[in-house]
């Protein structure tokens, strides 16, 4: 019997991504005109600059709900023994249906909040479900994509001249000797931005997004490092 598990894919159709170049031009030329147009500095302006600030942060704050909503859809992912099959859970909808045999190589990872899961076929064709990591509270995908790796698991070995090839798993950015360099190299530079602020030449507020972006990027580094349960 197949497990379903239940996730909101994302999906990001070529209209949308238009949708949202539009969006993201649109707030920027509304910024640039705020900026011309209205001067902080001066008492009569400042009232109209907060506003207008205001304005274009529920601008974004909009345009990020109505992404999330706009490119994730309700589905249901079926893990059985020799096969992976995704169907939209309105009207009950198949979408897809790969048999492992068809399967060379796969890719999971979670990587700038997202987590993904990359199939490529023997022809090269890749076919990627992926979901906001974080929306993904319960841990659902995580769990579906070891159930996944599990089945492959229980395959039995390719034999003879023109059997297929054992499905090749493929490392994801994290797990790459760059992203270790990487992580080596703003280890250096975040002790060198912290060396400034214990001499005072920056302050702790100047660098404090540097500092979260440096913890989330070794977090997640090492949770790839980590043995699965």
């Amino acid at each position: 019997m197949p497990t379903d598990y239940q996730l909101d894919l994302i999906e990001v159709t070529p209209r949308i991504r238009r949708t949202m170049w539009l969006g993201g031009l649109g707030l920027l030329a509304a910024a640039g005109a705020t900026y011309f147009l209205v001067d902080p500095f001066y008492p009569e302006g400042k009232n109209a600059f907060i506003a207008a600030m205001l304005l274009l942060g529920a601008g974004i704050l909009a345009g990020l709900v109505f992404y999330i909503k706009a490119v994730t859809v309700p589905s249901v992912v079926s893990i059985a023994a020799t096969q992976l099959a995704v169907r939209r859970r309105q009207h009950d909808q198949p979408v897809l249906r790969l048999d492992y045999a068809d399967i060379a190589a796969y890719r999971h990872q979670t990587f700038s909040s997202t987590e993904e899961l990359r199939l490529t076929r023997h022809n090269g064709e890749q076919t990627t479900l992926k979901v906001a990591a974080n929306l993904d509270l319960k841990g659902e995908f995580a769990r579906m994509a070891r159930d996944f790796e599990w089945q492959l698991n229980q395959l039995p070995a390719p034999t003879g001249p023109t059997a297929p090839r054992a499905i090749r798993r493929e490392k994801g950015f994290l797990e790459k000797p760059v992203a270790t360099a990487l992580l080596l190299a703003a280890t250096v530079g975040v002790g060198l931005l912290g060396w400034q602020v214990a001499v005072g030449h920056l302050t702790l507020g100047q660098v404090a997004g540097v500092f979260v972006a440096y913890i989330s990027f070794g977090m997640a580094w090492r949770a790839t490092r980590r043995p699965t349960p």
